[in-house]
Order: C-alpha cells, then structure tokens, then sequence
C-alpha cells in the first residue's frame, strides 16, 4: 500500500516526526525557489522512511486557491531537534546544499548517511547523476521531472506555483504496482549488497593505504626478488 501525505496541520506533523523518529533511516529533501543555497527560500519539505511511505510539507506554495499551510518557523522549531540528533540517521541527494538551506535558519543538519549523488560520482562516473536519473536507473522509477512539474523556457513556473496535490502525489500514475513491487525488492535486496560489497572493497584500500601495509608489502617484494612483476603486484 501506498502512503504518500501532505502535511497541512501540526497534528500530521507531529504525527510524522514520531515516524521518523522511529526510522532507522529518512530520507530528507528541501524544495525551494532558488539553485543558490546562500538566497534560496525553502518551498516545502520532503520526508520518506520506506518505499511507498513519505510526506510532504508545503510552506510557501503560492497560487490561487492555495490551501492554508503550516508556518516555516512553526515546522522549523517542531524539526530541529530530529534535524539536528547525530543519532537520527538521513539520506539525501546533494545534501551540501540542503544543509546550507536549513542553515539558512540556523539548524545544523547531522545523522547524515548516505549522499546519493556523491555515491553516483563514486561508482557511475560515467553516467548521469540526477535523481530522476538514479531512480530510473537502480530502482525502475520514473518520477515527474522538474520540466514536468513546472514547465520549460518562458512558460515555466517557481515550484512555489505547483499545486501542492500534485507536488505530493503527481508522479504516482506514471509508476505501474508491478513496477513499485519490482524496484521495492531490489531496492531492499541486490542493490545494497553490491552497494556495500563496494564500500568493503574501499575499506580495504583505506586499510592497505593508511596502514601502510601496502608499503611494506612492497619492501619485502624488493628484499625477495628483484623480479618488477611481484614489485608491481605488491
């Protein structure tokens, strides 16, 4: 089942703070009306703890007949201290940049685990690193794209002008039920064990590097054998 909310009221709030609270591990992302971190004003807030389960939090959607939503200071204060717990572990896409957000409002972010964009950079240099792109790619996802929502060239629109209904939920009609139990068991199967099977291999580089084993595997070599081969190898 799907659970994708809006979140309109401070009970819904609180309601999802306890949920993430609980999560081994949230998924975070801001919306906001500008590239620049330094001047961007956040938009909404995007929280998911499962696949098939997260909330949105619209504050500054602006456009005729708009609903009312939530003060940003009142969900910042209600935030913080989830935001700011080492404890309370988050993942993000670039998330240098939503830190400088919160920021922005005096919050440091901690608990982060996972940038998913620098873990692309690290094993897919070679291809795209947009989240569409990721999600498409890993998990069989395809999700409305930021052209999608807000249109393109002179006719687009600030996010702030996307109707928050469709912020939340637009993208679900692309994404077939054999697709979502598809990329669900992948997502929770194959993907992270070749992920961390990866992560094992750079470990024991680091080992081999700054333990210096490396080094004096070398000097044995030189001492046993003036063959270059095993020079090289070790």
């Amino acid at each position: 089942d799907l659970r994708y909310d809006t979140v309109l009221t401070l009970q819904a709030l609180d309601g999802w703070i306890a949920t993430i609270a609980a999560a081994p591990l949230t998924a975070l992302d801001t919306e906001t009306d500008s590239l620049d971190a330094m001047r961007a004003q956040l938009v909404g807030i995007s929280l998911s703890v499962a696949p098939g389960e997260a909330a949105y939090i619209p504050l500054r959607h602006s456009y005729a007949g708009v609903p009312e939503q939530l003060d940003v200071e009142t969900v910042l204060a209600h935030l913080k201290p989830w935001l700011e717990d080492e404890a309370a572990h988050k993942v993000g896409q670039n998330i240098k940049y939503d830190s400088h957000v919160f920021a922005n409002h005096g919050i440091t972010v901690r608990g982060w685990r996972h940038d998913t964009l620098l873990e692309s950079y690290v094993f897919e240099a070679h291809r795209a690193h947009s989240l569409e792109s990721l999600a498409e790619r890993h998990l069989n996802r395809k999700g409305l794209s930021y052209e999608e929502l807000c249109g393109k060239g002179a006719n687009q629109i600030g996010f702030s002008q996307v109707d928050i209904e469709r912020a939340t939920q637009g993208y679900l009609d692309s994404v077939p039920a054999d697709a979502r139990a598809k990329s669900d068991a992948y997502f929770e199967g194959g993907y992270w064990l070749r992920l961390w099977g990866s992560l094992y291999g750079l470990g024991v580089a680091g080992v081999l590097l700054f333990g210096r084993i490396s080094s004096r595997l070398r000097s044995w070599a030189e001492r046993r054998t003036r063959r270059p081969w095993l020079q090289t190898m070790a």
